[in-house]
């Protein structure tokens, strides 16, 4: 089987690995499933929503164990600070940290210093895995979330200056 550009095209005498027929499946303009028919978008979803071709893969993944501080959070049996998740709120609207209505008690916190001490805080408790929720301005809003794929996006660049802060 070889993929063109635009179509599947069945060739009997085409050697390819599944692996390889599922990595050009990936860069064609319609994305194809391992079995090589077009993937089709869910009924419902707003129309530019990229389409994610499955991956058939042949063991499990473990590359999000290679970190002590992913498997120390994911240890069974006791609970510790280690265990828990930080939701961290996010804003660049300005400086300061501004207090959220609806949860008394929580800030949504200025993108830069403010986060980064934030989860140093966090960090000294015991608690190292935290969860990001962007303040994304109303005009960056699109029905098929065009700002999550922003590489220069709000959640992206705290993580990025999370991870310069915290490596591990």
């Amino acid at each position: 089987m070889l993929l063109s550009n635009r179509t599947v095209v069945p060739n009997a005498q085409a050697a390819c690995s599944r692996r390889a027929v599922i990595g050009r499946a990936a860069v064609t303009d319609k994305p194809v499933t391992t079995n090589g028919t077009a993937a089709r978008a869910k009924p419902g979803v707003p129309e530019g929503t990229p389409i994610v071709t499955p991956q058939n893969l042949p063991s499990r993944p473990r590359r999000n164990r290679r970190s002590e501080t992913f498997r120390s959070g994911i240890r069974e049996n006791w609970l510790s600070p280690a265990h828990f998740i930080l939701p961290i709120f996010v804003h660049e609207e300005h400086d300061r940290n501004e207090p959220i209505a609806s949860m008394p008690g929580i800030n949504r916190l200025a993108y830069g210093k403010n986060v980064v001490d934030h989860v140093a805080e966090a960090r000294s408790l015991g608690v190292n895995q935290v969860v990001i929720f962007p303040k994304t301005p109303d005009h960056l809003k699109t029905s098929s979330a065009q700002e999550a794929f922003n590489p220069n996006g709000l959640s992206q660049r705290t993580i990025r200056l999370l991870k310069d802060a915290f490596p591990d």
